[in-house]
């Protein structure tokens, strides 16, 4: 006996159901909110809801309806909204923002939600779309965005998020910066307006943003359906050190003389050697002004002169010929050679009897050294 009451009172409550659904009004609103509205649904019919005040709009409407379905009134209401409502069979309506909830579960769902905790990418039937749940981190809490309302009926796999990004200080578009998808390798630059655009499929995202002189940011999307999503970003100043930058500033005030080039023992090491033996003085041929005698000729020019306007002094003494053997050999060891010192013009009066250039060879200071102890 109590089965049939049991089945008697399912069936009532079924066909009650089905005559709540059906239940057709007629509505006039002047300069209501949405709360009031609802509330007015209350009263005239036996539906009941269920809502957060702060998911309604207080503006003000003004609507006429005539003979309709208090699910069409609804439709109506939320059309440009995030809120979705939910008709239960025991005559309650649900309001949700961005998720809907579903009477059913598609074909085959079961099946795949224990394959994979969340769903990444939405498949061509349509389905809810299911968070993973993420373990407490209080040092680590990042915003998280909802975007779009979520339809039933919506089977797209990929989804469309735009938006401009202006710095949080001055307001102005900020332009080439990175938004990065890393779950799905997706990314994009900001044009010149700071707006972007990328696709991605339903769910959640990890949004990540980073730009030259801009602090690097990330953020949680929600993708429900397609929407646009703006924010600021702060500026990021990173503060380098010091950089001194040093130079002998009166190196040129302590000696007025021009036209001197020096030439250290260790640069002729670095010449190409066919034949002979090294030279420091083929060496001076390389500078500018001063050019080889020739083939097969001893003696260099400074500046179109001759060969004997060239002073050349090798500790003070005057070397008369410092090659042998058509210059394939020079006069003195050149290992033993420290500097060689060039006057191409302003000579000193200390060096006379030339008129195109002084030529100075330094010996090393340890060879002079011990021949001073060898032979006093």
């Amino acid at each position: 006996m109590r089965i049939v009451n049991f089945i008697i009172l399912g069936l009532i409550s079924v066909t009650l159901y089905g005559q709540n659904l059906n239940e057709r009004i007629s509505l006039t609103i002047e300069n209501k909110s949405t709360e009031e509205i609802l509330t007015e649904l209350e009263n005239r019919t036996d539906f009941h809801f269920y809502y957060a005040n702060q998911w309604l709009d207080t503006v003000a409407l003004t609507k006429r309806y005539n003979n309709v379905l208090v699910s069409d009134i609804l439709r109506d209401l939320f059309e440009d909204t995030d809120v979705n409502f939910y008709i239960a069979w025991d005559s309650r309506i649900i309001l949700t923002v961005n998720n809907s909830i579903y009477s059913e579960l598609p074909q085959g769902f079961l099946e795949d939600s224990k394959k994979t905790e969340v769903i990444k990418e939405a498949q061509n039937t349509s389905g809810p779309i299911l968070l993973a749940k993420q373990k407490a981190n209080v040092s680590n809490v990042l915003e998280t965005i909802r975007i779009g309302k979520e339809q039933i009926e919506n089977d797209k796999s990929v989804l469309r998020l735009s938006g401009y990004v202006k710095n949080n200080e001055t307001d102005e578009p900020i332009q080439n910066l990175t938004l990065f998808v890393r779950a799905v390798n997706k990314g994009v630059l900001t044009d010149t307006n700071g707006f972007y655009e990328i696709e991605l499929p339903p769910g959640s995202h990890l949004l990540q943003t980073s730009a030259m002189g801009i602090e690097a940011s990330e953020r949680v999307v929600i993708l429900y359906d397609d929407g646009q999503l703006d924010f600021t970003l702060n500026e990021y100043l990173e503060q380098l050190d010091e950089v001194v930058v040093e130079a002998d500033a009166i190196r040129n005030v302590e000696d007025t003389s021009t036209g001197n080039t020096r030439i250290g023992s260790e640069e002729s090491k670095n010449v190409p050697l066919v034949l002979g033996e090294r030279d420091v003085l083929k060496i001076a041929t390389t500078l500018p002004g001063i050019t080889s005698a020739g083939e097969g000729a001893s003696g260099f020019n400074v500046r179109g002169s001759k060969t004997d306007q060239n002073l050349i002094l090798l500790d003070n003494a005057v070397i008369y010929n410092p090659t042998h053997f058509f210059g394939f050999f020079q006069a003195f060891n050149p290992f033993a050679i420290n500097d060689l010192n060039i006057y191409k013009g302003s000579i000193p009066a200390e060096f006379g009897g030339r008129l195109s250039s002084v030529s100075i060879l330094i010996p090393k200071m340890r060879i002079v050294r011990n021949f001073v102890e060898k032979f006093p």
